[in-house]
């Protein structure tokens, strides 16, 4: 018996974990990460 997951499925289970992240949360807080560490480079 072969073990099929789905992508879907496997997002709902992720989502239902506690303290899960969406990933579009995580891609805006490493572009605000980036930015950041960006403008204090340039600063230094």
């Amino acid at each position: 018996m072969e073990n099929h997951v789905t992508h879907e499925t496997y997002l709902d289970d992720v989502e239902q974990e506690e303290g899960y992240i969406p990933e579009d949360c995580i891609n805006r807080i490493v572009d605000e990460l980036s930015s950041e560490v960006k403008t204090r480079t340039n600063l230094g």
